[in-house]
């Protein structure tokens, strides 16, 4: 009869991540990695959206909620888009829209947010300044307008 030269060994117990690290920042970890995942996803439908652009038309509600966060910003693109292409004073839009009681400042300051929402979304302006202007793009004004059109267009079909 042999003896086994080797005792038997037991397998050495692994811990896991989160008892490595503790339960909590283990959540964060995953959480950070699941955000860049998405982040990464979000950047390629950008590039897509940007090559397909030229054959893409965005809807007036959707550059809405993207654009707008409350009234005062729709009220801001209507100005905007009145004034056509020639483009209006900050001042000139803060005295249209009193009843907000908003100054140029706050004109100026959330055209840039806006500008800053709809470039994160699909990399296009809303407004760009002329001069001490501020004039809607022709992105804004191509699409918003398209839309109008085929709002009447449809308004037109319903009515006959």
């Amino acid at each position: 009869m042999e003896v086994a030269a080797e005792p038997v060994q037991t397998p050495k117990k692994k811990r896991s991540q989160s008892e490595k690290v503790g339960r909590l920042k283990y959540i964060i970890q995953l959480e950070d990695e699941q955000n860049d995942r998405l982040e990464r996803i979000e950047r390629v439908l950008r590039i897509l959206v940007n090559g397909l652009g030229c054959f893409l038309k965005f809807e007036q509600p959707y550059l809405e909620q993207v654009i707008c966060r409350d009234d005062v910003d729709l009220a801001i693109v209507d100005e905007l888009l009145g004034a056509g292409s020639e483009g209006m004073l900050p001042k000139d839009i803060a005295s249209r829209l009193a009843e907000y009681k908003v100054t140029r400042w706050h004109v100026s300051r959330r055209i840039v947010r806006m500008n800053k929402r709809l470039r994160k979304e699909i990399e296009q302006n809303v407004a760009e300044k002329h001069g001490w202007k501020w004039a809607t793009t022709s992105f804004i004004n191509e699409n918003w307008d398209a839309s109008k059109e085929e709002f009447n267009r449809a308004r037109k079909i319903l009515e006959s």
